[in-house]
């Protein structure tokens, strides 16, 4: 069995943005947390 690769976390960039709030809009989808960061145009801005 392939020994797995360490976590490498790495700086955010201004380009990785869009993605990374795409992607927290799909991982967290709790009804309590919509209520505080609502999928809304402004809050994705």
């Amino acid at each position: 069995m392939a020994t797995p690769a360490p976590l490498k976390l790495e700086p955010l960039t201004l380009e990785d943005t869009p993605a990374l709030t795409k992607l927290w809009f799909a991982a967290f989808t709790d009804l309590e947390l919509r209520r505080v960061f609502p999928d809304t145009p402004a809050v994705r801005q």
